[in-house]
C-alpha cells in the first residue's frame, strides 16, 4: 500500500482507516457548513456500491433549528434506553474493554449536542422490487 502525506505525517490508507477514531467532541458546532460542501460530500458518498447498481439514494439535509431539535429528540428516544444496556463483556486484554468508557462518553456527547450541528444529513436507499414469474 502506497504511503501518502496527510498533514505533516506520512501514512498508508490502512493506517488511516485503522487508527482514526470518532471526533465528536472535537467538532466545531458553531462553524457553518456551506451547502456546496455538503453536496460534494453527498456526491462522494454516492460512489458507494449498491446491489445491482440501482443507486436508489435519497438524501435530506436539515438545517432548520426546530427540525434539528425534533430529530435530536427522536434520536434521544432510541439512544437513552440503548445506552443503559450493559452490552457485551470482553476479556481484560481486549482493547474494547479499555475503550468502552471513552466510546460511551463520546456517544453521550453526541446525544446531548445532536441538535447543535450546523446540518444533519439523512440518507436512505429506496429500492423497488421487480418480480417476474416463469411461464
Amino acid at each position: 500500500m502506497e504511503a501518502v502525506l496527510v498533514g505533516r505525517c506520512v501514512v498508508t490508507a490502512d493506517e488511516l482507516l485503522t487508527t482514526t477514531r470518532s471526533v465528536r467532541k472535537r467538532l466545531d458546532l458553531e462553524r457553518p457548513v456551506e451547502r456546496e460542501l455538503i453536496v460534494e460530500c453527498i456526491d462522494i458518498a454516492q460512489q458507494a456500491p449498491t446491489g445491482s447498481n440501482r443507486q436508489g439514494w435519497q438524501w435530506m439535509v436539515v438545517t432548520d433549528p426546530d427540525k434539528k431539535q425534533a430529530l435530536a429528540d427522536l434520536y434521544a428516544q432510541g439512544f437513552d434506553p440503548y445506552i443503559k444496556v450493559d452490552g457485551p463483556s470482553y476479556g481484560e486484554d481486549d482493547p474494547r474493554t479499555h475503550r468502552k468508557e471513552a466510546v460511551t462518553s463520546s456517544a453521550t456527547y453526541l446525544r446531548e449536542h445532536f441538535h447543535e450541528v450546523p446540518a444533519l444529513v439523512a440518507a436512505w436507499a429506496a429500492f423497488s422490487a421487480c418480480w417476474t414469474a416463469a411461464r
